[in-house]
């Protein structure tokens, strides 16, 4: 799916309903995520990746049962993967370049949060 139609899609499914349920449970998402893969980048991209799988989804989760489950087990996944990825990635690029590619700050464990789902979303991009 193009960039160009995520905001679209989350439009017609009610872009304000989207928005709670990341105020709600951005840093539930952002601290399990941390926990597992120990970086703060990645985290920050688990966090993103997880809520726009949400608004991409063709039929959107039911809710009603368990919402604080459904996005703790959709940042261990998405962390899994994560991990998963870097291992191919290692594996590829030789040592004495990562250590010169590590992001400063990785051991920050709080996350300030950003103020709004389309904030998160389109931080790493550089728009907002």
């Amino acid at each position: 799916m193009a960039i160009g139609v995520v905001p679209r899609v989350a439009e017609r499914r009610g872009l304000s309903q989207l928005e709670e349920l990341f105020r709600d449970h951005y840093e539930l998402v952002y601290r399990t995520a941390y926990s597992i893969v120990n970086n703060t980048a990645d985290a920050e991209d688990v966090l993103q990746t997880v809520f726009l799988r949400l608004v991409r989804r063709q039929v959107p989760p039911d809710f009603t049962t368990n919402v604080k489950g459904y996005f703790y087990r959709s940042a261990v996944n998405v962390s899994l993967d994560t991990i998963r990825s870097r291992r191919r990635y290692d594996l590829v690029m030789p040592a004495r370049l990562r250590l010169r590619l590590r992001t400063p700050g990785d051991r920050r464990a709080a996350h300030p949060g950003p103020t709004s789902l389309s904030s998160a979303c389109w931080s790493r991009s550089g728009s907002s």
